[in-house]
């Protein structure tokens, strides 16, 4: 048994993110969706806020998905699943600031 088995509705995208990880998968979906400018953590954190939110939930409850998405987005540039670019210019995932943004690996881009 393994845990990297895409199921027919993630378009085989689960290879790339730890054992099914829901922020990890949406990160990947979200950056295919952005091409080439790329989407930001915030935009991620949001989006999977309002796909889980519950009635109770305050506006800004988005906020606290903002560790989880950045935890997954290093951890996806590190294996090459996406790149984090500031500008135009892909980040080493170990030592990045700033505005940063997520897309999937383009041809040509090499890190900064």
């Amino acid at each position: 048994m393994t845990d990297s088995v895409a199921s027919p509705s993630d378009n085989g995208q689960q290879a790339d993110s730890p054992k099914g990880d829901p922020i990890a998968h949406l990160i990947v979906s979200m950056a295919g969706e952005a091409g080439a400018v790329g989407v930001s953590a915030q935009d991620v954190a949001k989006s999977y806020f309002q796909q889980h939110r519950k009635a109770k939930d305050p506006a800004d409850g988005w906020r606290r998905y903002m560790n989880p998405v950045k935890q997954q987005m290093t951890s996806l540039a590190r294996k090459g699943a996406i790149e984090i670019v500031r500008g135009s210019v892909v980040q080493d995932p170990d030592d990045f600031r700033g505005l940063v943004r997520m897309r999937l690996p383009q041809p040509g881009s090499s890190e900064g």
